[in-house]
């Protein structure tokens, strides 16, 4: 029931909790003038059961109930609701009924019989309290949902995405993130480890498609001395590196049949043997693994084995692509910018709402990383302080639709500049289109259409060399 009147407070939930009805009464009588809906129990147990949730702003409650004690019921409902403030109302008078009150987390306190102002200056200051507190929640959430872990975005998407990791961290299962080249899986791995409780321990990441099949069991389980020719120190895998702490298997879908059997050895008996080596050796890793492929099918199709794909996925995660969360497209321009500016020692630009507007009309084939690399490139050069629609590539320009791979040099020769070499515009396609696949072999061999031994062989020709996160 709504009372009339109001004292500036707002439309507050008040629960009033005592088993004498002429107190409850009177206290209705003084939360007229706060024009509070208000609702009465008599017992401790319906009082709890109303409370949960956070349903009320103020509690006003007795401490000599019939079937609980009071200061019990004060805990439980603080427990359950922190941003609902309680005021004791009590018989009690005694400072030790008062300090313990307080401890359990009341507000404040007020002897019976109380003086009716006496008690409106308690509800006015816990009415305030508890709105500041619900104000900070709210603004510690939005805060919260805009970046976290590296990660921004405001889309629901991306909210329960930010809630699953928080759930995560707390525990050691191992965890399958899908999603598409250029969503940040490597963030959301990242994210799990920092958050978890073994964050102050090894985040040890292997791109499995950066390295050669021939290659991949030795980086990942190491070798013993003599193990193969040149072998002349036994040297640990990135598995024991990560020992206590997470190992990161980017692009997991890219492993061989026999390095998956090893893996899934690991998984089921969190052991490994080193190449040329007889010793099993016991290893504390968290597996996080990402791909880019939809797993599920490579299984059907035979290309991935079917019992470590369901030791993988324990507890899969689905990052979104940038086109299913476009309400992110702003914060993220802005998060890119201010960053972009600050790497440039530039004044940050001010971002054109045509600009913007065609930021969020495309499709970001690429995602996050191609934004910010769009980004990064309108920022370079960039005078007069706006990033207009000139500072924006033509496919981007063009609104929604796929980005083609042109290098600088093709742009160049397509707007009348001089034609290049052939070897040479060849060697920033690579380049391109490693840099779009953030040195994913196989995927930028799947863009170029040429096979992954092919590009090997363009990457010796040309001399060009992963950064190091994509080979190590």
């Amino acid at each position: 029931m709504a009372e009339d009147g109001q004292e500036g407070c707002g439309r507050a939930r008040v629960l009033i909790v005592d088993d004498d009805a002429d107190v409850r009464l009177s206290e209705r009588a003084c939360l007229r003038r706060f024009a509070a809906e208000v609702e009465e129990v008599a017992a401790g147990k319906e009082a709890i059961a109303l409370a949960s949730g956070g349903r009320f702003d103020l509690v006003l409650l007795d401490l000599g109930l019939p079937d609980l004690d009071g200061i019990e019921v004060l805990r439980r409902i603080k427990s359950q609701a922190q941003q609902t403030a309680v005021v004791v109302v009590s018989g009690r008078d005694s400072i030790e009924a008062a300090v313990e009150a307080m401890r359990a987390g009341a507000e404040d306190f007020v002897t019976k019989p109380f003086d009716p102002a006496r008690l409106r200056t308690a509800v006015r200051n816990a009415l305030r309290l508890s709105a500041l507190g619900r104000r900070v929640e709210q603004l510690e959430s939005a805060l919260g949902a805009r970046s976290f872990a590296g990660m921004v975005g405001c889309s629901p998407g991306m909210r329960q995405l930010a809630a699953s990791i928080r759930k995560l961290a707390r525990s050691s299962a191992t965890v399958l993130i899908q999603g598409e080249t250029g969503v940040g899986k490597d963030l959301v791995a990242r994210a799990i480890h920092d958050e978890g409780v073994r964050r102050s321990a090894p985040f040890v990441e292997v791109n499995c498609a950066a390295i050669p099949p021939e290659l991949i069991e030795n980086e990942l389980f190491g070798h013993e001395r003599e193990a193969f020719t040149g072998a002349e120190r036994a040297r640990p895998g990135k598995v024991e590196l990560a020992d206590g702490g997470t190992l990161f298997l980017d692009e997991v879908g890219e492993l061989a049949f026999p390095s998956q059997a090893k893996l899934l050895r690991l998984l089921q008996n969190r052991r490994i043997e080193r190449l040329g080596g007889n010793r099993s050796i016991s290893v504390d890793v968290r597996v996080v693994a990402a791909t880019n492929r939809n797993l599920l099918e490579e299984v059907r199709a035979g290309r991935f084995r079917d019992d470590l794909y369901y030791r993988l996925s324990v507890y899969p995660l689905y990052v979104p692509p940038l086109r299913k969360r476009r309400e992110d497209i702003a914060l993220l321009v802005d998060h890119f910018v201010a960053a972009a500016a600050k790497a440039e020692g530039v004044e940050r630009p001010q971002v054109t709402p045509e600009a913007l507007a065609a930021l969020r009309a495309y499709d970001w084939p690429g995602n996050v990383r191609e934004l910010e690399n769009v980004i990064r490139r309108a920022l370079i050069g960039l005078e007069g302080g706006r990033l207009d629609l000139s500072a924006l590539p033509e496919s981007v320009r063009g609104g929604a639709g796929s980005a083609s791979l042109m290098p600088p040099a093709l742009e160049k020769a397509a707007a009348g500049g001089r034609i290049l070499p052939l070897r040479e515009v060849e060697r920033e396609y690579v380049e391109l289109a490693l840099e779009r696949c953030r040195g994913n072999l196989s995927e930028a061999a799947r863009m170029l259409g040429i096979g992954r031994t092919t590009l090997y062989r363009k990457l010796e020709r040309y001399g060009i060399s992963l950064r190091p996160e994509a080979a190590s």
